[in-house]
């Protein structure tokens, strides 16, 4: 109980109840639209700088198997001219095919065939006709 001078006062605790105030929400939405506008650049350049970064990542791993492909080429291309030179070859043919080098009177020469018309070799210009 309280004392306030003129007789004892009971003390009640009620909850505070404001009345409502249409300028606060207002004001309140002014405030987020402020800050959305005010962030939302910073969360386009957020995402810019991390697509950039992906970009960037994968950039470097297409690079890397780029070279990788091409060491790759090179050593298979060097592999291709030791297995075709012709030493190789002949060795090859002497000792797993068992062929041998024909003499001068095996050698025979032969001459072309006149293509038949269907072929592309029949459209191709013949030295005679060059001139």
């Amino acid at each position: 109980m309280i004392d306030t001078g003129q007789g004892l006062h009971r003390w009640t605790n009620r909850p505070l109840e404001r009345e409502s105030d249409p300028r606060h929400a207002i004001r309140l939405w002014v405030l987020s639209l402020w800050l959305t506008a005010a962030l939302l650049p910073a969360g386009a350049l957020l995402w810019h700088q991390g697509r950039c970064v992906q970009l960037t990542y994968r950039v470097n791993e297409l690079r890397e198997e780029r070279d990788s492909l091409l060491e790759e080429q090179r050593r298979l291309r060097a592999d291709l001219a030791t297995e075709t030179s012709l030493d190789r070859i002949e060795r090859w043919a002497q000792r797993d095919a068992r062929l041998v080098r024909p003499g001068d009177d095996g050698i025979v020469v032969m001459r072309p065939s006149s293509p038949r018309p269907e072929s592309l070799l029949a459209l191709a210009p013949r030295p005679a006709d060059r001139e």
